[in-house]
Formats: C-alpha cells, sequence, structure tokens
C-alpha cells in the first residue's frame, strides 16, 4: 500500500451527552435480548452498573455482570469474561468502566470469533498483534459506556492486554470496533482530580505526539490537533477545579472522541506515537499508570526536540514552534513552546519526574532493552539505544 494515500474509517457511531445513558436500553435492546456487563468489582459495587442494569432489566432484557476486570488486564481475564459470555448465552457486551473495562469488553466481544486470543501473533515478541480476521461468526455486538474520558477506548480497534508471557501487548483489529459508544458526562463527575489529569494529558499525547512527528504539514490534521490540545488545555483545570462542572466534562469527553475518532491522524504514520512505546515499557515494571509515566516522558521528549538535540524520530523543532504560537500564545520558538507548555501543566499535580514513580538511573538500561524487545522494528524506527536512555535519562 502507498505511504501517501490516507485511509480513514470508524463505524462507531457515538451517543454524546449529559443523560446520554438514558438511551442505553433502546441501543442494546437494538442488538440483543441477553446482555453481559464487563466491568470491575468497584464500579460493579456502585450506583453506575446499578442503573445500567436496571434499565436494561426494565426493558425486559436479561443482564449479568462480570466484574473481574482489573488494571493492566490479561489474556487470562479475557477468557474467564468470554467463557462466562458463552455459558449465559450473551447475545449484547456492555463494556463500562475506564479503559481497562473497555478493553477486555472488545476482546470478549471479538473472542466470539474463533482464534482471535490464539492466533499466532500472539507468541512474536513485537508488541503490536494484528492478525487477520479469521473466517467464522462476527463478533458479539459491543456498546461501551466509558466512566472517564481517558483512553477513548469506547472508539478505537485497539485493545491493550499482557499476554501468558507478562508482556503488555496492543491487539489491533477490526473486530473491536463497538457498535455504539455511549458517552455521557455525568458518568465522569466522580472521577478524581488527578486522574482526570492524567487523562487529559494521554489524549493531549495522542494528538500532539503525531503531530511533531510528522514529516509533512497537514491544514485540516494540523489545525485539528491543535484544536483538540487547546481545549484540553482550557478544560481540565476546569474540571479539576469543580468535578461536577458537565460543560468541562463535556469538553473532555469529546475532545477525546475527536483525538481517537476525528481527523487529526489522516495521513500521520500509525507508528507516531513514539512516547505510548517507552511508557508501555515502564507502566508494568513501575506499577504506575498511563498517564503518570507519559507525563515525565512527555518533558524529556520536548526538551531533547527544542534543542535541536535528537534525531528526526523524535519531530521537527518547527513543528513545536507552531503548536506554540496557535495553542499557547508563545512565541514562534520550541523553546518558548517548551517552556509554555510546561507552565501550563505544571499545576495538574502529575508527576515530574520518574523518579516519583520509583524508577532510579541503575533501571534505565533496563527499560532500554525491554523498550527494544516489546517495541523494535517500525514503532521505533529511527531511535537507537542512546536516543532511548537520553530520553529515560532526561525523565528521571
Amino acid at each position: 500500500m502507498s505511504d501517501d494515500v490516507a485511509r480513514w474509517a470508524n463505524p462507531v457511531r457515538l451517543v454524546f451527552g449529559p443523560g446520554a445513558t438514558t438511551e442505553l436500553d433502546r441501543e442494546c435492546g437494538a442488538l440483543g435480548r441477553r446482555a453481559m456487563i464487563v466491568t470491575d468489582e468497584r464500579l460493579a459495587a456502585g450506583e453506575h452498573v446499578t442503573r445500567v442494569r436496571e434499565r436494561l432489566a426494565a426493558t425486559g432484557s436479561a443482564v449479568t455482570t462480570f466484574a473481574g476486570v482489573r488494571a493492566n488486564p490479561d489474556l487470562a481475564t479475557v477468557r474467564a469474561a468470554a467463557a462466562a459470555a458463552r455459558e449465559v448465552g450473551a447475545e449484547v457486551v456492555v463494556g463500562l468502566g475506564g479503559g481497562s473495562c473497555l478493553d477486555v469488553a472488545k476482546a470478549v466481544a471479538a473472542a466470539r470469533v474463533p482464534g482471535l486470543l490464539d492466533a499466532p501473533e500472539w507468541t512474536a515478541t513485537a508488541g503490536l498483534v494484528a492478525p487477520q480476521p479469521p473466517a467464522g461468526p462476527p463478533a458479539l455486538p459491543l456498546v461501551q459506556v466509558p466512566t472517564t474520558h481517558a483512553t477513548g477506548s469506547e472508539l478505537n480497534p485497539v485493545a491493550s492486554l499482557v499476554d501468558d508471557r507478562g508482556d503488555k501487548r496492543l491487539l489491533l483489529s477490526p473486530l473491536l470496533y463497538a457498535r455504539v459508544a455511549v458517552v455521557d458526562p455525568a458518568l465522569h463527575v466522580s472521577v478524581p482530580a488527578h486522574q482526570t489529569a492524567e487523562g487529559s494529558l494521554e489524549s493531549i499525547c495522542r494528538v500532539l505526539i503525531p503531530y511533531l512527528t510528522d514529516r509533512a504539514d497537514r491544514a485540516l490534521p494540523d489545525a485539528q490537533a491543535q484544536a483538540i490540545v487547546a481545549v484540553l488545555l482550557d478544560a481540565t483545570p476546569r474540571a479539576m477545579a469543580a468535578a461536577d462542572d458537565l460543560r468541562a466534562r463535556g469538553d473532555l469527553a469529546l475532545a477525546t472522541a475527536a483525538s481517537v475518532q476525528g481527523l487529526a491522524g489522516l495521513g500521520r504514520s500509525r507508528h507516531g506515537h513514539v512516547l505510548w512505546y517507552l511508557g508501555n515499557a515502564l507502566a508494568l515494571g513501575a506499577g504506575a499508570t498511563k498517564g503518570q509515566t507519559l507525563a515525565p516522558l512527555l518533558g524529556a521528549h520536548l526538551e531533547l526536540l527544542a534543542a535541536g538535540d535528537g534525531p528526526a524520530a523524535l519531530g521537527r523543532p518547527e513543528r513545536l514552534a507552531r503548536l506554540g504560537a496557535a495553542v499557547l500564545r508563545a512565541p514562534h520558538d520550541a523553546q518558548a513552546a517548551r517552556r509554555s507548555l510546561r507552565e501550563r501543566l505544571a499545576g495538574w499535580g502529575l508527576p515530574e519526574g520518574l523518579a516519583q514513580l520509583g524508577v532510579r538511573d541503575g533501571h534505565v538500561q533496563a527499560l532500554v532493552a525491554q523498550t527494544r524487545r516489546l517495541w523494535d522494528g517500525d514503532a521505533l524506527a529511527g531511535l537507537d539505544d542512546r536516543t532511548l536512555e537520553r530520553i529515560y535519562r532526561a525523565a528521571l
């Protein structure tokens, strides 16, 4: 396939706005009469799951709940949930929760297709698992209901799962697309301030890093990426200051949706998310969330980029300068943009360095080796071990 031809598609129907969950009964009822909710123990004991169960049951649907999802979910959890879905004859899967719950729900719905969870790609050392969809029955219909704005997982065909060897992998398949994403900002008001900040940073990095590493200028994708970053920088402090600010929560949720479902990535490399690969290697070892690892890594990345002291794979300083002028009202200068963004993020309570996550200088070489083992190939093209080491050390 030509690298000059851009491709974009997203088959997920988005139902968005305060009160959107009131349409769940209609959305699920159109897909099946036996629903299984996939969530975690904390949410299963709370009002969100209770209300969803009651709404679905009121329409005559039979509802069961799988509440075994934990942070950094693994294939064993997916298999257990898929077995539970088969046992109750689930006709529709409802993912309810944060990114881990939504990722497991995707894999459970797709597990109806034989061979997906035991495809040969799982035995490879690379981090991406993208098997060809095998012939067989379609995936179960999936309805996703996020309780945070962090990942945008409800709109993409990717699931982050730990394989049977203990490595964190990315499963990529069109079978993982939901039929419907019901995004209700009212479900996000209980998200603590620090998790709100982490989720916003994750969405910022989702569009910012591919924007910086793109070797071409693209008028519409660039403008949309800039707009998404601007909205997230504006709405996050408002949501942190007033958890029940539905306008701020709605802005965050819609900006995250646009970062996944919009055109901000059109034409950009699928491997432009440089920091995700480093954060992926850190998350399991440091026992940290993606948002926690991204904060220091972003600072280190921008430091090297603004200094013009790194390989082209880190991006173009001119792109950073342009973002600073367009979004941060900074002079058209890469260093000024870096300083301005750091100032905007300073009040978010994010880790300033990896040392706050327990990472020490003596861990760096092992992190470089782990990153290379997991993602060697196209994902790390242009990034040698010395550059990876410099990023990790600058992030300490």
